[in-house]
């Protein structure tokens, strides 16, 4: 099933043209096994989305692109009920009254919580399931858990900062009701309580596993104190910088192959130089200027993340046939489907024999165009160094006598 804001709203959805327009319209429809792909938009909740089947929810370019908003209007925007219930890659965001999450079972990972309010678990409440790799930030507790409120639950790679609640645990509120909670390779800091447990309280800390953490505030086993050195905290960059003690710090233990920003893990070791160790959080260190490409589309994870804003984990992060780089270098938008650089059509042209090539063309570009007469022949050159006439260039080629010819455009 497909959801896309321009979509056709025609059940069962199961063509980008008939997608439905927002994740409600489609919950009747569901049935364990159903894979959902939601495109780029924002969507806003008129209710909390119940996923109650094993299904698969997953976003096409991570949780900058596709965005569920509670608008303030609801006290949920997901409740996730299931064993086998997956859901990835968005912002929850704008749930009142309640959280932005509710998981009684199931997987939420590579997600982005931010700005909810509630009063158990305002960002997150966890009675039992998993969340991973997920930025937990900018949420308001009334209570307890402006963060992440969890009994019984696991929490893995996770970057939860700038949390608040008015009582216990400004980032995270671990209750030993379900018994023990796990903690793995989690960076909680930067919160705030106004009784106790700024970045996390546990009313029975022998219910709580720790295990390569950093937590500023608490001084236990399986975590540790110093500063986790975000590269912008004031505006919301929780991205480490490299003289951060998260780098290379984490357990590898099953962890998540990609992070909240889809880069590969674990990056081999910046800090060691040998070892290939996960980084502590939600966001893997990318070194700048290195020329790694974990998706060989001939972009750097560097370019990608910090120049294109483009998936360094997909070579076609807008799914339109022509991969990242290629769109770079024509000058198409590699996030924009409708922005590709194709041959646009051929017509006829004024003169007897005459057929007008069209392509879409930007500012700065020069192209060759080519051509064959056979699919299993190689093109070959035409004409070059075409000056680009934005939007659309025009070319008039004569056909002659030859039965059948193939052109195709190329950016120089």
């Amino acid at each position: 099933m497909y959801v896309a804001p321009s979509g056709g709203n025609i059940p069962p959805y199961s063509h980008w043209a008939s997608a439905a327009t927002n994740i409600m319209d489609l919950l009747p429809y569901l049935g364990s096994g159903t894979e959902v792909i939601v495109t780029n938009g924002v969507y806003p909740m008129r209710s909390a989305a119940h996923i109650s089947y094993g299904i698969r929810l997953h976003s096409v370019n991570g949780p900058a692109a596709a965005i569920l908003d509670g608008g303030g209007n609801v006290d949920h925007c997901l409740m996730i009920d299931h064993s086998n219930a997956v859901v990835d890659g968005f912002t929850i965001r704008g749930a009142s009254g309640g959280s932005g999450v509710i998981l009684f079972d199931g997987l939420l990972q590579n997600c982005v919580i931010v700005s909810n309010s509630g009063s158990t678990g305002a960002g997150a409440y966890l009675y039992r399931g998993r969340l991973r790799n997920c930025l937990v930030t900018r949420n308001n507790s009334s209570s307890v858990g402006g963060g992440i409120y969890a009994a019984g639950a696991q929490i893995e790679n996770c970057t939860i900062v700038s949390n608040q609640a008015v009582d216990f645990g400004g980032g995270l509120f671990l209750d030993s009701q379900e018994g023990t909670s796990e903690v793995r390779n989690c960076i909680v800091a930067l919160n705030s309580a106004e009784m106790d447990g700024s970045d996390l309280f546990a009313n029975d800390l022998e219910t709580v596993a720790l295990d390569h953490c950093c937590i500023p505030t608490l001084a236990e086993p399986g975590s540790m104190t110093q500063d986790p050195q975000f590269v912008a905290p004031l505006s919301g960059n929780y991205r480490l910088m490299a003289s951060s003690p998260c780098i290379d710090a984490g357990h590898n233990l099953g962890y998540p192959s990609l992070d909240v920003d889809r880069v590969g893990r674990p990056l081999v070791g910046w800090a060691t130089g040998v070892v290939a160790l996960i980084d502590i959080g939600a966001y893997e260190y990318v070194l700048l200027g290195s020329s790694k490409d974990s998706d060989g589309d001939g972009l750097s994870d560097t370019n990608e993340l910090y120049g294109l804003h483009t998936n360094p984990a997909d070579s076609d992060s807008d799914h339109d046939g022509s991969n990242d780089g290629s769109e770079a270098y024509a000058g198409t938008d590699p996030l924009q489907a409708a922005s590709v650089f194709a041959l646009l059509g051929a017509t006829k042209g004024a003169a007897t024999g005459s057929l007008v090539l069209q392509w879409s063309s930007v500012t700065g570009k020069t192209y060759a165009l080519n051509a064959r007469t056979n699919l299993f022949l190689p093109f070959s050159n035409h004409v070059s160094h075409l000056m680009a006439h934005p939007p659309v260039n025009a070319y008039t080629v004569t056909v002659g006598s030859v039965p059948t010819r193939f052109y195709e455009i190329q950016a120089e």
